[in-house]
């Protein structure tokens, strides 16, 4: 979809002019392989680049339900350092078809008593192997069969925190801010902070030196449920940037600077 204006306040006007500051806005209305490779590639699931209504969409076809599935996209050139602050967001879109009745509804999540899920957003990490993940997402999960949930979430692999807050949009800005000053990622749900891992703390495990780089994604993920491509999860304008110091002064106004209004989607 076509990109709205950047950053009310005049944000843009602080970035750094590097290459690797950009800032990276992209509406997926070009060609989606100059900013984005596929990631963790599964064959039940698609996220691809719709280029009718320019935007990335999410699919998965379980079939008989009893997979866990999941993909993604990663990002070609933003990968800052740890001694770099920064900040990414995308609009994201997880329709109302998929709702309390829709999870509700299905026989086998009720006879199994098992957390089902859809989930999509975006994320942060360094290694899958060594869960060094933190995300920021919009969900509906049906937890053990019974209790169903809307939330905006965020989730940090390796110490297996998640942070939830009950929503009822159908659409949301989520953001990823990291303030390299005191080592702290944050997730943000349009101006709601969800969740923040320090990444310097003593009990950390992440590992990084000020060399070190993240990687940016963007993801579906869906456990043991189907997402129809008439019905797709969606995302849409993704954007990406260096945040010049004072790192943590920018980052406290992340949710009045850079969450612009998702565009006509909210229900």
């Amino acid at each position: 979809m076509k990109r709205a204006a950047l950053f009310a306040l005049g944000l843009n006007g602080l970035l750094l002019s590097s290459a690797l500051a950009g800032p990276f806005d992209y509406g997926f209305d070009g060609t989606l392989s100059d900013h984005f490779v596929p990631l963790f590639p599964n064959p039940n699931s698609t996220i691809t680049q719709n280029d009718v209504t320019e935007q990335v969409e999410y699919t998965a076809s379980d079939g008989d339900l009893s997979e866990e599935n999941g993909t993604g996209l990663e990002h070609i050139n933003f990968r800052p350092r740890y001694d770099q602050s920064w900040r990414v967001a995308v609009d994201v879109t997880l329709p109302a078809g998929y709702d309390t009745s829709f999870l509700a509804n299905n026989p086998a999540n009720q006879d199994n008593g098992r957390d089902t899920w859809i989930e999509l957003g975006i994320f942060a990490f360094t290694s899958f192997d060594d869960r060094r993940v933190f995300s920021s997402s919009l969900e509906v999960i049906l937890d053990g069969g019974s209790v169903v949930q809307r939330n905006v979430a965020s989730h940090h692999d390796l110490d297996d925190s998640s942070r939830r807050v009950p929503t009822t949009d159908t659409s949301v800005r989520l953001t990823l801010g990291y303030d390299h000053l005191n080592e702290v990622l944050s997730a943000f749900a349009g101006d709601t902070q969800i969740h923040t891992a320090n990444l310097g703390a003593a009990s950390s495990d992440w590992q990084m030196t000020d060399s070190d780089t993240f990687s940016i994604g963007i993801f579906g993920s869906t456990g043991f449920q189907a997402v129809s491509a008439d019905n797709p999860l969606i995302h849409d304008n993704f954007t990406a940037a260096i945040i010049p110091e004072p790192a943590t002064q920018i980052l406290a106004l992340l949710a009045v600077t850079c969450l612009r209004p998702v565009r006509g989607l909210r229900a």
